[in-house]
């Protein structure tokens, strides 16, 4: 069951060798605004988002793989920001508090049992639209923009580990999320992928076990679409203008997600997506599949062997 000590993903640091350009991508090919820039680093939002951003880009050299500065997550409130501490700091995974950045209060560094950096943070400064940018509907905070194929907002992250369960039960059992789903290996019932979920959605933090056993990492950080011919439309943008497409458009069995796979140009994975199912069940039971069912695949086809690599 929930805890509700963390309300939602807030947002995710990528470091990013190219990061005029991948702020380009996101901003002309995904509809997102910048926020601010502050030193290295570039702040951007979606057009539904209220807080300042839940995207922040930093410039940082090309390591052997995609590298994350940090995930952060907004608790519930000031209690179960002080809860959330205490839980950490008792495990020995605390690694002190920051005065913040822009756009929210202070916020409180830890790690996973695998190494992943997280934070946690209560006070939020929300985004004030231009008068050239609000809109008539007051349910978000701008008018849709005109410009490529806008994502909704920030959705999920998927992180990789040497192995899932320790870094699923901390999020879980320590963090307060639901298991919504997980998949294992047939005959020894080993996780290799769990969806966990801080909210209604059925996943916001994915774990996925790395086939070469790295730790700490990140596979994709996924933006959410209202439909899916907006993401048939960004097929087509990034057909159009050569960026990657490692895989999709198609569907999940797991999750039930409607996707589409591309890299950005420092060198991130970032995941389109849309439907699915909500998690509304207190009592929810973990849904179980067995890695001969495929549940990454509810069509056709097979997981392209570039999804493995970072």
């Amino acid at each position: 069951m929930w805890k509700h000590l963390v309300s939602q993903l807030g947002h995710v640091e990528l470091k990013t060798p190219t990061v005029e350009e991948s702020a380009a991508f996101f901003h002309d090919m995904l509809g997102m605004e910048e926020s601010a820039r502050d030193g290295d680093s570039i702040y951007m939002r979606a057009y539904a988002e209220f807080h300042h951003h839940s995207l922040k880009l930093t410039e940082a050299p090309r390591g052997d793989r995609p590298d994350v500065g940090h995930i952060a997550f907004r608790a519930h409130g000031p209690e179960q920001l002080d809860q959330l501490v205490a839980i950490v700091e008792g495990l020995g995974l605390g690694e002190g508090w920051t005065d913040g950045d822009i756009g929210h209060g202070k916020a409180f560094r830890f790690k996973t049992p695998d190494g992943h950096p997280f934070e946690v943070f209560w006070e939020v400064e929300e985004w004030q639209a231009p008068e050239d940018l609000a809109g008539p509907v007051h349910t978000r905070p701008q008018k849709l923009p005109t410009r490529g194929a806008p994502v909704r907002r920030l959705d999920h992250v998927n992180i990789t580990c040497s192995a899932v369960k320790p870094v699923r039960e901390f999020i879980v059992d320590e963090l307060g999320f639901m298991h919504a789903e997980m998949a294992v290996i047939d005959g020894t019932g080993e996780e290799l992928i769990s969806l966990t979920t801080s909210n209604n959605i059925n996943h916001d933090v994915s774990i996925t076990k790395h086939p070469n056993g790295w730790s700490g990492g990140i596979n994709h950080t996924a933006f959410w679409y209202d439909t899916r011919d907006e993401i048939m439309k960004l097929a087509d943008l990034c057909r159009d203008y050569g960026v990657p497409m490692e895989w999709g458009p198609s569907r999940h069995r797991g999750s039930e997600l409607f996707f589409l796979y591309v890299r950005e140009p420092g060198g991130h994975r970032i995941e389109l997506c849309t439907g699915g199912y909500l998690v509304l069940a207190p009592d929810w039971k973990t849904v179980r599949y067995l890695a001969s069912e495929n549940q990454a695949i509810y069509w056709t086809g097979e997981i392209p062997e570039v999804m493995y690599g970072d």
